[in-house]
């Protein structure tokens, strides 16, 4: 009926790779949650419901985030851009998202038992416990039969990640499905010619691999340890 909003869930699902999460809308949230939880997305499995929030125009507002996000937004084909079958995987901060799609003004769906607020305090205190201090990072790894990559990660404000100019990159793998910004590279000879800002550690290290990669498990600090020994412990409950 005219005036009438158009109301859904959208939700954010953590995957079995770190730094890759899935946004999409439903009204059937259950139902969708038990299906992507059990058979996975696009072959990525591990997917975990992290945050969902009704909404009104929720169509709407999935797009907006979509089009926030579109930088980190994973593409199988170079001219997937412009489809609307596009794969709902973004390579950016859990508790980065969380914390924007936890802000809409809408009624919590999941986590049950927690406000609005909470969420996104809960958001911030997770992001502080997975705090890279500033400073450069390296990675130097050999792609086997593509040979030796090595990349050079500066982090100068938490949240960013940037990588920088100089980096030896391998070339997007075509089987696997990489970051938009990937293609805003300018790669001469396999070397990076301009620097690109990143959401995450993982989106970094895709630049440089060329497939999807846990940056935590990549990149390292001046003293050659890897950059998850910054990551806090969870507390433990009472």
């Amino acid at each position: 009926m005219p005036g009438e909003t158009d109301r859904g869930i959208i939700y954010i699902m953590s995957t079995v790779l770190e730094g890759l999460i899935k946004i999409g809308c439903t009204n059937d949230f259950e139902n969708r949650m038990h299906f992507l939880e059990s058979n996975g997305y696009r072959n990525i499995n591990g997917l975990k419901r992290e945050f969902a929030i009704e909404v009104d125009d929720y169509k709407k507002k999935e797009a907006l985030l979509h089009k926030v996000f579109g930088d980190y937004r994973l593409w199988h084909k170079p001219d997937q851009a412009a489809s609307s079958k596009a794969p709902e995987l973004f390579a950016i901060d859990l508790n980065l998202a969380i914390q924007l799609l936890s802000s809409f003004d809408g009624t919590e769906i999941y986590p049950a038992g927690l406000t609005r607020k909470e969420v996104f305090d809960s958001a911030v205190v997770n992001s502080q416990r997975a705090r890279i201090p500033e400073g450069t990072y390296h990675m130097e790894v050999n792609m086997n039969e593509w040979g030796l990559v090595k990349g050079i990660m500066e982090v100068v404000r938490r949240g960013r990640f940037t990588v920088k100019a100089g980096s030896f990159c391998a070339p997007p793998d075509p089987n696997h499905a990489i970051p938009e910004i990937r293609n805003h590279a300018i790669v001469e000879n396999h070397i990076l010619m301009n620097d690109l800002e990143c959401t995450s550690p993982s989106t970094a290290a895709y630049i440089i691999r060329g497939m999807q990669t846990n940056g935590w498990d990549y990149w390292k600090n001046k003293d050659g340890n890897l950059i998850s020994i910054y990551k806090e412990p969870e507390p433990e409950d009472d």
